[in-house]
């Protein structure tokens, strides 16, 4: 019995087999964080950048930047490095944080009546995307949707 006390040879071998997994557990843990939190940037930027460009005083083509849906949606779509879809960005109008909504922009073409919009109310874009976590095992604790609302005032040019 006592040849048998003073040898751990295999011990070291022991416990790096039982903390392998977990540490590469941790590891992939902090990488999939990494990635859902740099999502979350991205989208909150997309939402930014398209309420920004709604809001700017101008006209493309005739269409005032408030009421041209398209270009909000590609100002959005062309601010983050993820695959949007024109239903992923909803655009409505409002006349301040408690009112309701007084327009909403159609997912193709512009604005149906720009005269609704005055100077002074509010462009508030949204943009949603679902997060699917990269990672097998862990399963569906990562997937879910991010989404980031940002509300700009519109000040129209004939002030």
């Amino acid at each position: 019995m006592a040849r048998f006390l003073g040898k751990d040879q295999g011990a070291t071998l022991l416990e790096f087999g039982i903390m392998l997994p977990v540490a590469l557990m941790l590891l992939l843990g902090i990488a999939e964080g990494a990635r859902f939190v740099a999502a979350k940037q991205a989208i909150t930027t997309a939402s930014r950048e398209a309420a920004r460009y709604g809001s700017t005083i101008g006209e493309t083509g005739g269409i005032p930047h408030y009421a041209d849906c398209a270009a909000i949606r590609t100002r959005a779509t062309g601010s983050t490095p993820f695959e949007l879809t024109d239903t992923d960005i909803l655009i409505t109008y409002d006349n301040g944080p408690t009112t309701t909504q007084i327009g909403l922009c159609p997912t193709t073409g512009p604005l149906a009546d720009p005269a609704v919009i005055q100077s002074g109310d509010r462009i508030v874009v949204t943009v949603s995307r679902p997060f699917t976590s990269s990672l097998p095992f862990i399963g569906s604790v990562f997937d879910m949707e991010i989404s980031a609302t940002d509300h700009r005032t519109i000040l129209k040019g004939d002030l």
